[in-house]
């Protein structure tokens, strides 16, 4: 995987590092440079675990880093250099395990499941409707139908009421 591809996963390129510092997650590159551009020769295109603490500049898009490495010291001072490495690749399957997306239950249905009370006063008003004719506007259905909430004790909003009759019983309205 892509270190911009590992970077997008994590959120962070910060949320990343403790994980390649720890080796929970493997890289590996493509090539190894001195900052004069010579090429550094590694036994195999791994980056240590190690190297991740001394990481600067990271580039995800160009899949780039520079990391400070130390040499021995010379006159009490430790000489450093850095080292170019390009190509950064990440195993999958870890980055996957870390930041995995969890996909959605297949028939999911999206929104508020309506009120239960709506059965009760269907079978109240459907009767009603069959007897006495269609309500002249959803505005006198609703009007209506809260009237008879409030006598029973049950609440639901007015515009939920007003929704839930366009919706469940368009056939209550004459308009």
């Amino acid at each position: 995987m892509p270190l911009h591809e590992a970077v997008a996963r994590a959120g962070t390129l910060e949320a990343l590092l403790p994980h390649l510092s720890t080796g929970r997650i493997l890289a590996c590159a493509v090539g190894f440079y001195t900052s004069e551009g010579s090429p550094v020769q590694q036994k195999d295109r791994r980056i240590p675990a190690s190297w991740w603490g001394n990481a600067h500049d990271i580039d995800p898009p160009t899949g780039r880093a520079y990391f400070s490495m130390g040499l021995a010291a010379i006159d009490d001072k430790v000489v450093t250099y850095d080292i170019l490495v390009i190509g950064i690749k990440f195993e999958r399957a870890a980055v996957d395990a870390l930041w995995s997306v969890k996909p959605k239950a297949p028939g999911r249905k999206r929104g508020v499941k309506p009120s239960p009370i709506w059965q009760q006063i269907f079978r109240h008003f459907d009767p009603v409707v069959d007897c006495d004719g269609r309500f002249p506007s959803v505005y006198s259905a609703a009007s209506t139908v809260e009237a008879w909430l409030k006598k029973n004790n049950k609440n639901l909003s007015r515009s939920a009421i007003e929704r839930g009759i366009s919706k469940y019983r368009p056939d209550w309205i004459t308009a």
